[in-house]
């Protein structure tokens, strides 16, 4: 019988894909985080509001920028663009987990960029639609995780 470190070092090769996804989920949340905040940050400087940042990714712009549409497009859209940039790095492109991390946090940015534009006050005051902003990635990451899992297991050669 196996030790258990055994047993954990072949859990951790079974899965590797996916606990190095969910950290470069984790490590892309705040810097990527950042930028959607300062597309919105530019709106309102450029309408003339007064606007304060939070560290907690947050901006509040007072009065609110118009038109208010562009306000909350364009943030979601820097995010967008940011985290699309990144699928030009060459590792990111090479490894599997890596990539997985970075298109969960692409199509992140996506949702909150369409829902955050056209569904705003649903987006901010709903709880359950906020798990839901949640949780929708996840279902990404994991189904992406099942479809590289699935595409290295055709191409092992049966004998």
């Amino acid at each position: 019988m196996g030790s258990r470190k055994d047993k954990l070092l072949k859990f951790w090769n079974q899965n590797r894909m996916v606990f190095i996804a969910l950290l470069i989920v984790a490590v892309l949340f705040y810097p990527i985080g950042l930028i959607p905040e300062l597309g919105h940050y530019l709106v309102g400087l450029s309408a003339g509001s007064s606007c304060q940042f939070f560290w907690g990714l947050a901006i509040r712009c007072i009065p609110a920028p118009q038109p208010i549409l562009l306000y909350f497009a364009l943030g979601g859209i820097f995010g967008m663009i940011a985290s699309s940039l990144l699928v030009l790095a060459k590792t990111v492109r090479n490894n599997k987990g890596i990539f997985i991390g970075v298109t969960t946090t692409i199509f992140d940015h996506s949702l909150k960029a369409i829902f955050e534009t056209y569904a705003h006050g649903t987006y901010l005051n709903n709880t359950i639609f906020g798990m839901l902003m949640g949780i929708l990635p996840l279902l990404y990451l994991l189904f992406m995780w099942q479809f590289f899992t699935q595409r290295a297991k055709k191409k092992i050669p049966k004998n």
